[in-house]
């Protein structure tokens, strides 16, 4: 049986503030991928500086994708530290489900996206409206 390790390990704590990073950039430089949603849904003709952009957003997503898929096998092989000592138990229920929304969030919003896009000449504005 394998111990508890005592903190994350440097690989966890690399890959999870990577993902943050990425997740942080695609928030804020959305732009792109709207711009190109907005003129392609639109009927409109869409440029290459456009589709570049939408494709740096595309990249970045899929790098969160494989990067947070990556971050859940090193959790379930090296393991996560035990709570602290004389925590609250309903704490850690909350944590543990809080970090399973997270992750279900993650994942499906990846999903959904990745969805739209490969049937994007068929998808309803309203689907790529909600990621």
């Amino acid at each position: 049986m394998s111990k508890t390790p005592l903190s994350f390990s440097i690989s966890q704590r690399l890959l999870h503030w990577t993902v943050a990073l990425l997740i942080f950039f695609n928030l804020i430089f959305s732009d792109g991928m709207e711009h190109w949603a907005r003129l392609h849904f639109g009927g409109e003709a869409v440029s290459a500086d456009v589709v570049a952009s939408a494709n740096i957003h595309a990249y970045v997503g899929i790098a969160v994708l494989v990067l947070a898929l990556l971050r859940l096998g090193l959790r379930f092989l090296q393991g996560v530290p035990a709570e602290p000592e004389g925590s609250l138990r309903c704490f850690a229920h909350f944590r543990a489900l809080a970090t399973g929304a997270f992750i279900c969030c993650l994942l499906s919003c990846r999903f959904r996206a990745w969805s739209a896009i490969t049937l994007a000449f068929r998808a309803p504005r309203r689907f790529m409206a909600v990621c």
